[in-house]
């Protein structure tokens, strides 16, 4: 019995550990290898551990649309002189 409150104690506590770097898996980030080694190694602090689930819940930036409206140039004269 008490083996078993332990194993499940274990399974709790490693997967609130974890919990950023599923968060991050099943929201599909686009930065997950760098959420889960930020989680691995920094997530023992507990900043370390908030920084992991704020990336985590963020949205990932959609990628911009830049449109350029080019100008004609206008046609000159034959001898140079603008109008």
């Amino acid at each position: 019995m008490e083996a078993v409150a332990i194993s499940l104690l274990f399974a709790f506590v490693l997967g609130s550990y974890f919990l950023p770097s599923v968060i991050a898996y099943l929201r599909k980030k686009e930065n997950l290898a760098s959420i889960i080694v930020l989680n691995a190694f920094f997530g023992w602090s507990l900043i370390g551990w908030v920084i992991a689930l704020v990336w985590a819940l963020a949205k990932d930036q959609q990628p911009q649309t830049v449109i350029v409206n080019q100008v004609a140039p206008t046609s000159r004269s034959q001898d140079g002189a603008s109008r």
